[in-house]
């Protein structure tokens, strides 16, 4: 079985290009959700932590009844300061493009699989049970 994965990388002097079209989107950004006031909010975890920190410094004002980490996780710590930040519930929701609702986590953070609709096999390296 061919293994595929997709590794983005900045070319050698350009970190600062990166930083600067990027930056660029953020006042819009801000202004957009705070004129929308999305009831839920649910993005990436590295994206859900630089929305707290705009949330924390009163830029962006916006109160989701629930945030969703989608994608990659946080850490322990982060949860509780997004939740702080936006005075919700934190969940994390892990999926595939196959399966978007393989798993959701609980109060105490545990992801659990969602046994009605997944079937998940553990296989070693050689993608043998």
């Amino acid at each position: 079985m061919a293994k595929l994965a997709f590794k983005m990388k900045l070319y050698p002097g350009m970190k600062e290009e990166y930083k600067r079209r990027h930056n660029e989107i953020w006042p819009e950004l801000v202004a957009e959700l705070n004129k929308f006031q999305p009831a839920v909010l649910m993005s990436y975890g590295t994206m859900t932590k630089l929305l707290a920190g705009e949330q924390e410094a009163g830029r962006l004002r916006i109160s989701p009844v629930l945030t969703i980490i989608t994608a990659e996780g946080l850490a322990l710590d982060e949860y509780d300061r997004v939740a702080g930040a936006f005075s919700t519930k934190v969940g994390n929701l892990y999926a595939a493009s196959e399966c978007p609702f393989m798993s959701y986590c609980c109060e105490q953070k545990w992801l659990h699989i969602n046994a009605d609709w997944v079937v998940v096999e553990p296989v070693d390296a050689n993608y043998q049970p």
